[in-house]
């Protein structure tokens, strides 16, 4: 924001975080599968990946006003977990069971918004729309036999936003609303 001596300048900044050789790494310790006790075909099996993410994001103060707008793009990965890699008791389609067939999620997101911030009263608006690439999807079926699950990446999207107001009352009181909203949508054609 300019000064008020130096109204004819421009001041930016900016951030660059990064996390060298991080990686997520799973072993398949398992030597047999499932009530039968089939041989496992990933036993001893190592998945070791390194993922990666990143985020930049635009801020512009208003001039006149206590008003800031946003808007941000950012791509993040998540390697599966414990119960994603090991827990499903029927392999997906295709892959040789869980821990061969399961992706790390990958998620490209916009995110956007509003926020004025006076005295006494703050509100906001945001909003997001986003591309989920092989999102881990569980799916439960129940038989005679017992419940199996599955575990498979699927491709998704997402979108939402939120309002939020807040006022204050007095020094100790402040009453706050908001309302948000979330929806998502997954491709069923596996």
């Amino acid at each position: 924001m300019p000064m008020a001596s130096n109204v004819d300048r421009r001041t930016v900044g900016g951030r660059i975080s990064a996390t060298l050789k991080w990686t997520d790494s799973a072993r398949d310790f398992r030597q047999t599968l499932g009530k039968m006790r089939m041989p496992n075909p990933t036993a001893d099996d190592t998945r070791a990946e390194t993922l990666p993410s990143r985020f930049m994001r635009y801020e512009h103060d208003l001039v006149d006003r206590p008003t800031t707008l946003y808007a941000g793009l950012g791509h993040t990965q998540r390697f599966p977990d414990y119960w994603e890699l090991f827990s499903p008791s029927q392999r997906p389609a295709g892959p040789l069971n869980a821990f061969d067939g399961v992706e790390p999620e990958k998620t490209t997101q916009l995110d956007f918004g509003i926020q004025y911030a006076g005295a006494g009263l703050e509100a906001w608006a945001s909003g997001y729309v986003g591309q989920v690439r092989d999102y881990i999807l569980f799916t439960y079926t129940p038989s005679m036999m017992g419940a199996a699950w599955r575990a498979e990446s699927i491709d998704g999207r997402i979108m939402g936003g939120e309002l939020g107001l807040a006022y204050s009352i007095d020094r100790n009181w402040k009453a706050d609303a908001a309302l948000a909203y979330a929806w998502g949508k997954i491709d069923f054609s596996f």
